[in-house]
């Protein structure tokens, strides 16, 4: 994958970390051009329940896991939405939740 910040071409790996930073899973280098979610599909296919009984926090590259994996504690931050402000679409979104809407 070419970095438009280092000027050369990079390697990606999808890295598995406790709290603690104890490291749980390095997975294969992945060169030229690939998606975070998509290396993780590869490597934990959506098929077995992986995530099952663990509490896991993801960025924003891995939109669409909750919908492919199974789990109920898939954590993916909010994106901060155009022009406004991420606390008052976060306070939002999570009184809507509450209501069941």
């Amino acid at each position: 994958m070419y970095s438009g910040k280092k000027k050369r071409h990079t390697v990606k790996n999808t890295i598995s970390v406790t709290v603690d930073k104890v490291i749980l899973f390095v997975g294969q280098t992945f060169t030229g051009h690939n998606y975070d979610y998509s290396m993780l599909k590869q490597e934990f296919p959506p098929e077995y329940p992986w995530f099952a009984k663990l509490h896991v926090w993801l960025d924003l590259g891995y939109q669409g896991v909750q919908t492919d994996y199974q789990g109920t504690q898939l954590e993916i931050p909010h994106k901060k939405p155009r022009n406004r402000i991420l606390v008052i679409f976060w306070t939002w979104s999570t009184y809507c939740k509450s209501i069941g809407t």
